[in-house]
């Protein structure tokens, strides 16, 4: 913080001339914000464990990963001109046993012809392609390791990453000639999420208790008002094909036009069309116009039988 503090002075931004005429002016200082730090979290591993984070890091090395992957058809791209890869492909698998992934020896291993070592990076990577493509000129390996060169800093690296993913889309993953126990538990972690397992969840994400909120949901009130609606359209429908057939008959009909209903009467009907024994005449309201969309706005509507 320091430093960076030290550069807002001596950039001194205040004499600048074109922030000036643009009346613009920048603080020496930063500006200060309330903040907190959030307890990191804790991870699930395998068979239930927990991971708590130790010195700001998750330490893998004892645990199993939550979901680990088979390695099956895989080969090694070698670069290096030192390294043993028996001896690595062994290490390889026993740490991938002790983290429950199923590691095969390798399909192939293709070793870099010496008179392309001192090529430029491009060339010694097609080079490598071309021995790959020969021995699987349909389906190339699912996952390729790939051991760099000696050398510190090396160019074939992003090539390399280059050709398989953009051109090939196999799934690799590079590694130094040098081999140390945690380095290859961390190569193991990276190879696992690539190859499509899961090393770890969050606690918090297997907690059962979350809330499940169903898309069927209904209002009550709204229910009971369509199913209103539904009943008085139909009764409606019954009364005015029921006053029909009376008129063709003969039968009289009289409207109250002061209240905007409508008597009809009938023998022996009920709301639904069914006949009534006990009565010889039943006289019948039913709302009509403007009056009954008011009343059943404020729910006021009746259904009057007399």
């Amino acid at each position: 913080m320091r430093i960076l503090t030290d550069v807002m002075k001596s950039n001194n931004y205040a004499a600048e001339p074109m922030l000036q005429s643009c009346g613009v002016k920048i603080s020496s200082r930063f500006t200060q914000v309330e903040g907190r730090v959030l307890s990191a979290p804790k991870l699930k591993v395998g068979n239930g464990d927990d991971v708590i984070p130790r010195n700001r890091r998750w330490n893998f090395n004892s645990k199993r990963y939550f979901e680990p992957v088979k390695i099956e058809d895989w080969a090694v791209v070698n670069f290096s001109a030192r390294c043993d890869i028996r001896s690595l492909c062994r290490d390889l698998a026993r740490f991938g046993e002790m983290k429950r992934i199923f590691i095969r020896p390798p399909v192939e291993v293709f070793e870099e012809s010496p008179q392309f070592r001192r090529a430029p990076a491009p060339v010694r990577v097609d080079k490598m392609f071309e021995q790959i493509q020969a021995r699987f000129p349909k389906d190339p390996p699912r996952f390729l390791l790939c051991l760099l060169p000696d050398r510190e800093n090396c160019d074939i690296y992003g090539p390399w990453k280059r050709k398989n993913l953009a051109e090939f889309g196999i799934f690799n993953q590079c590694l130094a000639p040098f081999r140390v126990n945690e380095y290859l538990m961390n190569v193991l972690l990276k190879i696992n999420a690539k190859l499509g397992g899961l090393n770890s969840l969050l606690a918090i994400e297997q907690s059962r208790n979350l809330p499940v909120v169903s898309k069927w949901m209904f209002y009550m009130p709204l229910l009971v008002n369509l199913a209103f609606h539904l009943l008085l359209w139909i009764y409606s429908i019954c009364l005015l094909e029921k006053r029909r057939m009376k008129l063709e008959n003969g039968t009289s009909n009289s409207i109250d036009g002061e209240n905007g209903l409508e008597r009809v009467h009938e023998s022996g009907f009920d709301m639904f069309g069914f006949s009534n024994p006990e009565s010889d005449k039943v006289t019948y309201w039913y709302e009509i116009g403007e009056a009954c969309d008011q009343q059943m706005a404020e729910g006021e509507t009746e259904v009057v039988g007399a």
